[in-house]
């Protein structure tokens, strides 16, 4: 019964957006890690075992030295996704494979593990593809 002009407008902001460069995508990612760093170390260990701590520290290193987000922090970032969502397969051949076994079912950092792969997946799609702009929200960047 209100005409459209007065009908309230709650709930109906607009969100603003920016594009990314690959400088602000570095600093996002390092954002991640440091926001999961316990989680991820944990995860990685229990899952890859010393391997895979190890890869993610040398990520997080060459992160820390980079200017700008690379191709090789991009494969970096899906490989950790890979591993936390048991993406590999026992005949790919991965070191991880023989950690993977030992993994219970039933422990709580399961739940841990999923909300890291949920996470990882939202900061990859946040970045964009390789060359490519991402548009972010603003409540998002701060």
């Amino acid at each position: 019964p209100h005409p459209r002009a007065c009908r309230p407008t709650w709930g109906r902001r607009k969100k603003r957006t920016f594009n990314m460069n690959a400088i602000q995508k570095r600093a996002r990612v390092q954002s991640f890690l440091a926001q999961y760093d316990l989680d991820l170390q944990h995860a990685c260990l229990l899952i890859g075992g010393p391997p895979a701590l190890q890869r993610l520290q040398r990520f997080r290193r060459a992160l820390a030295i980079a200017e700008r987000l690379s191709s090789s922090h991009r494969r970096e970032l899906a490989w950790l996704k890979r591993l936390l969502a048991n993406d590999f397969l026992p005949d790919l051949g991965f070191e991880e494979d023989a950690f993977h076994a030992e993994v219970d079912p039933s422990d709580p950092a399961i739940y841990t593990l999923c909300e890291l792969v949920e996470a990882i997946d939202a900061l990859i799609t946040e970045l964009g593809q390789p060359g490519q702009s991402a548009a972010v929200s603003k409540r998002n960047a701060a």
